[in-house]
């Protein structure tokens, strides 16, 4: 079965306050409460050209025409499962720095505790993650021999061994045992060629483990941000090995049905700013995180204006991703410009 928009449009004192996306969001929710579980219906419509990009992005695939805008179609459907609808095991939410990840993630949580779901929430450096390594060290098994012999034990007393070396949270040791570990981090320091089977491993001992459990995970940052941070941002790898990373990412999750709540932000500079002023030192460390690694050296960044350049190219990238990839995601345009409209966006995608 097929539904066809006959006209769709924002009056012009209206755009770019995300009033379309919520209309077409919830005409989308309409369909899926109102068809029946096992129909898959299709959302029609001939878009003008300027309003390509906006269908593109919300999951609808372009049909060119040579006399006029191209047509867009997206498919409406139930997942099955296990001879059921499926259940999205894992929430993740991605954006720029000062977006509002961690209080989007945490309402997602809250909401679904509300509805009665088992929740585990993990928010940006909340510790021991699950799926990630924010804040561990690797030490090869030749590493570790070089090291003193009260730090062996303690290694061996607060780490994970693999087949060759230990994975050891930084947390578990004194201010002083950090410094002379820090060389070892896994983020920052680690050979990508090291790196990225470990990422990867650990990626799939969580998804096996959450897989045979009953409840819901939401993280804040992982499957984009963090893989973006190293692989564009420290070791400028191309695009095409960027992606096909995260896709690695994605396929091991998939059992999970992951759906990515993407902040989008048009207003990068004014955020980065205002944030800055709440916290100390955090914007010269960023800056200098960025325009100081692979990709920030490639484009000669500098100063705030490079890391907003920065920011605003791995953003482009993400968006990318998404749409390339058809990751079951959300796209959330300035949601800071209004927080209740976004939340209530949200809201419907989920309960």
């Amino acid at each position: 079965m097929s539904f066809y928009i006959k006209d769709f449009a924002v009056l012009p004192g209206y755009q770019g306050k995300g009033v379309g996306q919520m209309l077409l969001m919830e005409l989308q929710q309409y369909l899926l409460e109102h068809k029946p579980a096992d129909w898959a219906v299709s959302l029609e419509l001939i878009s003008t050209k300027e309003a390509v990009e906006f269908y593109k992005k919300h999951g609808f695939e372009e049909r060119p025409c040579e006399w006029d805008g191209p047509g867009m179609l997206k498919m409406i459907r139930n997942k099955v499962f296990n001879g059921g609808v499926a259940m999205t095991r894992l929430y993740i939410v991605e954006g720029l720095p000062c977006s509002g990840k961690s209080t989007t993630a945490k309402h997602i949580a809250d909401l679904l505790e509300k509805s009665g779901k088992k929740v585990c929430f993990f928010d940006e450096g909340s510790g021991n993650h699950p799926a990630d390594y924010e804040y561990h060290v690797y030490i090869t098994q030749e590493q570790f021999k070089g090291l003193e012999k009260t730090m062996q034990v303690k290694i061996k007393q607060c780490s994970t061994k693999n087949k060759d070396g230990y994975v050891a949270a930084l947390s578990a040791f004194t201010e002083v045992e950090q410094q002379q570990l820090l060389s070892y981090k896994i983020y920052d320091f680690l050979p990508w060629e090291m790196e990225k089977p470990l990422m990867l491993e650990h990626w799939k001992d969580f998804a096996q483990k959450a897989i045979q459990e009953d409840g819901i995970y939401v993280f804040n940052c992982v499957f984009l941000q963090n893989p973006m941070c190293e692989t564009m941002m420290r070791f400028n790898l191309p695009q095409e090995q960027i992606y096909e990373y995260i896709d690695q990412i994605n396929q091991i999750i998939s059992p999970l049905e992951p759906m990515v709540v993407y902040l989008e932000n048009d207003d990068v500079e004014k955020q980065i700013q205002e944030t800055a002023k709440e916290r100390a030192g955090w914007l010269e460390a960023v800056i200098d995180y960025h325009v100081n690694g692979g990709y920030g050296k490639s484009i000669s960044a500098s100063g705030f204006d490079g890391y907003i350049s920065c920011l605003k190219e791995r953003q482009r990238r993400e968006l990318e991703y998404l749409e390339k990839s058809k990751v079951h995601s959300i796209i959330i345009e300035n949601a800071h410009r209004n927080w209740e409209q976004s939340y209530k966006m949200i809201d419907d995608q989920i309960v």
